[in-house]
């Protein structure tokens, strides 16, 4: 997930199929679409580049934007920004830094990256479980890896799909809800009541439901916010029963994990392109396809932060909800009622993010809880393994973003505890996150998910609805 203050609609209609050459032209390998053999980037290299002023900001944004360059790290509040250039575009880069800039190469061949992070393995002690959480898959292996998960808990697990994606393919969830979530609790009181009151079977009533949504690979290329998904898939259901803590918060919810949005990007992604971030559908231009899936829902919809270019990675569509998936995924998240939590995960930046992201202005009406969860969440996941996290709304510790997921789940799915967050790392590793470092990234994102349940139970128990 990247964000950019760019220009609204109106400003970059010129964007069209007369200039389509040069945007052609312009535009990176991750953005040709119809490559006959997979992308590579051995001429690529990431810069970081920092920047003193808003106005140098916005303004360099609007340039690269228009360059057609893959940001991979928005400036935040520390005013540096990532991108992916080659020797051409890296010298245009440098010519149009503001002479107050400072920049540097933090990877220098994103090929050699690419090979490097895809070919680790885990040691030879490792269980088996380890051993496939330790790695990256494909979707047919998340696929297989669920359906597994039902059939050895069968009573704990519910597999479903929301839809099929812009090329037909299923998007697979599981639901994981003990009998105690689905039941209302028993005391003597309560068995004794059919004897002397014959109607109290017929009123009595379920245990009041409250779910846990939570889903990665909204942009295609970021692995690792899938591989964490799967993690916690594996742990809640393999540690109910045995661990206390994971019993009693999976008695409480319904949690429902969504491990790939972007399904065809995703698969894109392996096949064709790593370094490949929206979704598969046609645009204006048949050489630069794809959505940028968070860009697209329809909360203030571009209202800045996103691109009318289609070659943009933060092409926002012709319209809200014109991405497949994320109408999909709009649908669902509103159909379920008793829902408290809704987490968005991607890569990378470490940051746990609250609405607002579209109206820098606007403040949610439960800000103070949602920072509250938020940075009582990123002190428990700093207590796993030391990693810090940022905390606060998408335009305090990043910059305008319209039409992201956080925004339309809170305002208008009404999901109270609305969140995004941007897993390892900093910029080492980028998108490119080393195997090695998956496991301990689910077990950190999965004790500040924790702590986000705990909370949530502690704060809402009594309340109504959402």
């Amino acid at each position: 997930m990247h964000t950019l203050k760019l220009a609204p609609l109106a400003s970059l209609v010129s964007c069209t199929l007369v200039n389509a050459a040069t945007l052609y032209q312009q535009s990176p390998s991750s953005q040709i679409s119809f490559a006959p053999e997979p992308a590579r980037f051995d001429e690529y290299k990431v810069v970081e580049a920092c920047l003193t002023s808003t106005e140098d900001i916005r303004n360099t944004m609007n340039w690269i934007d228009h360059q057609g360059f893959d940001i991979w790290k928005a400036p935040t509040t520390d005013t540096c920004f990532h991108v992916r250039v080659d020797d051409r575009q890296y010298t245009e880069l440098i010519n149009h830094l503001p002479v107050s800039s400072t920049h540097k190469v933090i990877i220098s061949n994103v090929q050699s990256l690419i090979d490097e992070t895809i070919t680790q393995s885990m040691s030879s002690n490792a269980t088996q479980a380890e051993d496939f959480l330790s790695h990256y898959h494909k979707y047919d292996e998340i696929i297989t890896f669920m359906k597994n998960i039902s059939d050895t808990y069968p009573d704990l697990v519910d597999l479903f799909t929301i839809g099929k994606t812009y090329e037909g393919r299923d998007i697979w969830g599981i639901t994981i809800k003990s009998k105690r979530a689905r039941e209302e609790p028993t005391s003597v009181w309560t068995e004794m009541m059919p004897w002397w009151n014959p109607q109290a079977k017929k009123t009595k009533k379920h245990h009041k439901e409250m779910e846990l949504i939570m889903h990665g690979g909204q942009h295609a290329r970021e692995w690792v916010s899938v591989a964490v998904l799967t993690y916690f898939i594996e742990t809640l259901t393999s540690k109910y029963g045995q661990d206390k803590h994971i019993t009693k918060l999976v008695d409480t919810f319904s949690w429902t994990l969504i491990p790939v949005m972007n399904v065809d990007g995703y698969i894109f992604s392996h096949e064709q392109n790593r370094m490949w971030r929206k979704n598969r559908q046609p645009t204006p231009f048949p050489f630069c396809s794809g959505i940028d899936l968070n860009r697209n829902w329809g909360y203030e919809w571009n209202r800045g932060g996103s691109s009318a270019n289609p070659c943009s990675e933060a092409y926002m569509g012709p319209e809200a909800f014109a991405a497949v998936e994320t109408k999909l995924m709009a649908d669902f998240v509103a159909s379920r009622k008793h829902a408290l939590m809704y987490i968005d995960f991607h890569s990378y930046s470490q940051l746990w993010m609250t609405p607002f992201g579209s109206d820098c202005n606007e403040r949610p009406k439960d800000e103070e809880n949602l920072e509250e969860l938020a940075l009582g969440a990123t002190k428990a996941l700093k207590a796993v393994h030391g990693t810090s996290f940022a905390a606060g709304s998408v335009c305090k510790i990043i910059y305008q973003a319209s039409g992201g997921s956080l925004d339309w789940t809170y305002a208008v799915a009404n999901v109270k505890y609305s969140f995004a967050v941007e897993l390892r790392d900093v910029g080492r590793y980028g998108f490119l996150l080393p195997e090695d470092q998956i496991i301990p990234s689910g077990e950190e994102t999965l004790a500040g998910v924790l702590f986000a349940a705990k909370f949530i139970s502690e704060r809402e128990k009594g309340n109504k609805g959402h």
